[in-house]
């Protein structure tokens, strides 16, 4: 099995995700800035607000893919 990583910006969807995995980081203290969790419209109103270029909000999402074994 190989694993594969695709990295792509955050969309409003991911609204749900985000804050989920924000709430990880907070627990451990080790992957966020956060101080408490984040609600799903929290997020989405934040996707709404914030845009760094006119079209983006800066945020990347980082997705894990697995792929069959492949040689060579």
């Amino acid at each position: 099995m190989l694993l594969r990583f695709l990295d792509r910006s955050a969309t409003p969807d991911d609204a749900g995700a985000i804050p989920r995995i924000d709430y990880e980081g907070l627990v451990d203290r080790a992957g966020t800035f956060e101080t408490r969790q984040r609600s799903p419209e929290e997020v989405r109103h934040w996707f709404e607000s914030v845009r760094v270029d006119g079209t983006s909000n800066g945020a990347v999402v980082v997705e894990r893919r697995i792929a069959e074994n492949q040689t060579g």
